[in-house]
């Protein structure tokens, strides 16, 4: 059986999968969504998403008998173009609408936290674009030691 932490960053990159425009997004950023990708995007790989799942603050919860868990999320959108700077906007928008379809995952969390999220463009010869999202999921689980 896998963890609930496994269970939450499926369920996260199935969510942004569903990022198209044939599902009333303002963008199709949902075509190309990789957990943990540790090589360069290509130019002509974009857009795409990029979601990792980092650290996790864990506390006893002594009258359930559980551990709670917030663990955080990174999320980030690569987009160019002559219009990159409104892309990335409509695709951080986008992420935060799919988030909020089920802001829990089916019950894999008991809290969504919205932390922040930025833009950022670089120009080397191509116009690319990157945006951030960053929110933390709470959930619990058996005590002892299971994440």
């Amino acid at each position: 059986m896998s963890s609930v932490r496994e269970a939450l960053i499926q369920a996260v990159v199935a969510r942004f999968k569903t990022i198209t425009t044939a599902n009333g997004y303002a963008t199709a950023i949902g075509t190309k969504v990789y957990p943990w990708r540790k090589t360069p995007l290509a130019v002509s790989e974009l857009p795409a998403i990029l979601v990792w799942d980092q650290g996790a603050e864990m506390s006893r919860e002594t009258l359930r008998n559980t551990t709670g868990h917030t663990l955080s999320f990174t999320a980030a959108l690569y987009v160019h173009g002559k219009t990159t700077a409104s892309q990335a906007r409509e695709g951080l928008n986008d992420m935060f609408k799919a988030i909020w379809t089920d802001p829990l995952f089916s019950g894999l969390a008991t809290q969504y936290i919205p932390k922040n999220h930025d833009l950022t463009m670089e120009v080397d010869g191509d116009i690319c674009g990157a945006g951030h999202i960053q929110f933390d999921l709470v959930y619990y689980t058996a005590t002892p030691g299971t994440i």
